[in-house]
C-alpha cells in the first residue's frame, strides 16, 4: 500500500484511500448542491438589479423566479409540470460538472495533505523559526493551500463548459460547421443580361479537349446565403488561409478568466486551509491540525468554507462574467470589474453571497468533511481485502 500522507484521529491515511475518499466526496457534494450551485450562477451572471424600492416586490419576486429557473418559469402553465421543468432546468452541464467537481475535490483534498508534508519535510525549519513551534503548522497548511488553489487553473476548461451551460451561452464546436445554405431564385431588380440565352463557353485547356456549352438565364442565378460574417463560422469559412481551423483557438477561449480564477482559487484556498487549521489550533489547541476528532473537523471546515466564500467571492463574480461571455465577443476582466463598478457599485462584488454563504459554504463543508472521514474507512476497507 502508498506510503501514509495524513493523519485522521491518529491513523495514518495511505496516499491512495486519500484520493478515493476524496473523490467520492466530490461526487456526493455535486449530486445534492448542484441545482442551487445553477442558480447561484445565474444570480451573479444577472445585470442589474432584482429588487427595486420604486417597483412593487411582488414584480421582483417574478423577475427573480425568471432569473433562477429562465425559460421553465416564463413558459409555466401547469403547476405540476412547471414544478418539474423547473427542478430539471436546474441541471445543465450535469456531466461537465461531475467531471470537473470529482478531478477537483480529488486534487484538493487528496493533494493537500500531500503538499502540506512535502513543505514540513523541506522547509519546516524556516517556518517555525519565522513563525513559531506553536503556530507554524497554520501557516504550513495556508502555505499548502495557497499551492493548491494556483494548481487548480488546469481544471478551468472543465469548469467554463459547466459554467456555460448553467448559463445557456452556446459554445461552438472547432469541428462542426454547417455548410452555407444554396437556393436558386430570381433577381428581381436586375435587367436581362445581354447574354442572357447565349452560348458561353469555357476557355480550352489542356485538361478539357473537348468544349462544352451552357446556357446561362438572368432567372436561374443561383444565390449562396451564407452566415453573418460576424460569427465564429464565418471566421474560418471565409479566411483566406489554406490551413485548416485550429482546434487550440476553442480550447484556449475556455482558459479565458485565467488569471482571475488563479487569485480566486488561490485566496480562497489559503482563507479554507488557513481558516481551518487555525480553528484547531486557536479553538481547540490542537497540537497537530490533521490530529482532531469528529465535531473538530466539521467545526473547522464550516469555518473555513465562509472563509473562502467571503475571500474569494469578488473574484468569482468577475470570473463567471467572463466566462459567460460568448466566445465570438470575449471580454476582458478589468473590463468586467469596471463596468460592474460603474453600472451596479461595488456591493455587486459580492452578487449571489447569500446563495453562496446558505449553499456554497454547506457545499465545501460537506466535501472537506467527507473527504476527512471516508478516507479512513477506504483505508479499512483495502487493509480488509488486502
Amino acid at each position: 500500500m502508498s506510503p501514509p500522507v495524513s493523519s485522521r484521529g491518529g491513523r495514518d491515511v495511505p496516499y491512495i484511500p486519500q484520493m478515493i475518499g476524496s473523490s467520492i466526496s466530490g461526487f456526493l457534494e455535486l449530486v445534492i448542491f448542484h441545482p442551487i450551485d445553477t442558480i447561484g450562477k445565474r444570480l451573479i451572471n444577472h445585470r442589474g438589479n432584482i429588487f427595486e424600492s420604486s417597483k412593487p416586490f411582488s414584480q421582483g419576486m417574478d423577475r427573480l423566479l425568471g432569473v433562477m429557473f429562465r425559460d421553465a418559469y416564463t413558459k409555466r402553465s401547469d403547476s405540476k409540470a412547471w414544478t418539474l421543468r423547473a427542478y430539471a432546468s436546474l441541471f445543465p452541464g450535469f456531466p461537465w460538472a461531475v467531471v470537473y467537481k470529482v478531478s477537483q475535490r480529488t486534487y484538493q483534498f487528496g493533494g493537500h495533505p500531500l503538499i502540506t508534508a512535502h513543505l514540513k519535510k523541506q522547509y519546516g525549519g524556516w517556518f517555525v523559526d519565522v513563525f513559531g513551534e506553536r503556530h507554524y503548522k497554520t501557516v504550513l497548511h495556508a502555505a499548502s493551500g495557497a499551492i493548491i488553489g494556483a494548481g487548480e487553473v488546469m481544471f478551468l476548461p472543465l469548469d467554463a463548459l459547466k459554467v456555460k451551460r448553467q448559463l445557456g451561452v452556446k459554445s461552438p464546436s472547432p469541428t462542426s460547421s454547417a455548410p452555407p445554405s444554396i437556393t436558386t431564385a430570381p433577381l428581381p431588380h436586375l435587367s436581362p443580361s445581354p447574354l442572357a440565352n447565349h452560348a458561353v463557353s469555357s476557355p480550352p485547356s489542356s485538361t478539357a479537349p473537348h468544349t462544352r456549352f451552357s446556357t446561362i438565364s438572368s432567372s436561374q442565378l443561383t444565390i449562396v446565403s451564407s452566415p453573418p460574417r460576424t460569427s465564429a463560422w464565418s471566421s474560418r469559412v471565409f479566411s483566406t488561409s489554406t490551413e485548416p481551423p485550429s482546434r487550440s483557438s476553442n480550447l484556449f477561449a475556455l482558459y479565458r478568466g485565467a488569471s482571475w480564477t488563479a487569485i480566486r482559487n488561490t485566496t480562497g484556498c489559503v482563507a479554507l486551509f488557513g481558516a481551518a487549521a487555525a480553528t484547531k489550533d486557536l479553538v481547540f489547541h490542537l497540537e497537530d491540525p490533521s490530529h482532531a476528532n469528529t465535531f473538530q473537523i466539521f467545526v473547522s471546515a464550516v469555518v473555513g468554507a465562509i472563509a473562502s466564500i467571503i475571500v474569494g467571492g469578488p473574484f468569482d463574480v468577475i470570473k463567471v462574467r467572463v466566462q459567460a461571455a460568448p466566445v465570438e465577443h470575449p471580454v476582458k476582466g478589468m473590463q468586467v470589474l469596471r463596468t460592474l463598478i460603474r453600472n451596479e457599485g461595488y456591493r455587486a462584488l459580492y452578487k449571489g453571497m447569500g446563495p453562496k454563504l446558505l449553499v456554497a459554504a454547506p457545499k465545501v463543508t460537506f466535501s472537506m468533511f467527507m473527504s476527512a472521514k471516508l478516507g479512513p474507512l477506504v483505508a479499512q476497507y483495502m487493509d480488509g481485502r488486502a
